[in-house]
């Protein structure tokens, strides 16, 4: 018993360090590319796939850029979703996924 109760407190604070060094983003700060600016990026990269694919979901997170991205999920009609990242330098970076069932 005393062996678990040392790994519980040891994971608790693992996962407690985890979440405090992670990027967080400060939500009462306006981010700095603005979501239609964002969108038009994403739609570009995309190409002729947009006669394929429609957006279901966008949001401004901290996760593979330092200062931030708009993350747009795109579905087609069977499924198939595809992720664009547009980081605030206005590069992207296109997620490609698999069919769910």
């Amino acid at each position: 018993m005393k062996k678990f109760l040392i790994i519980l407190c040891l994971l608790m604070i693992a996962g407690g360090l985890a979440f405090a060094l992670s990027p967080h983003r400060d939500n009462k700060k306006v981010p700095p590319v603005a979501l239609p600016d964002a969108y038009r990026i994403a739609v570009a990269a995309l190409g002729s796939a947009t006669n394929e694919f429609h957006c279901t979901a966008a949001v401004f997170e901290v996760l593979d850029c330092p200062n931030g991205e708009w993350t747009f999920a795109f579905y087609t009609t069977n499924e198939v979703r595809k992720a664009i990242h547009v980081c605030v330098d206005g590069s992207t970076v296109i997620e490609n996924g698999t069919q769910s069932y």
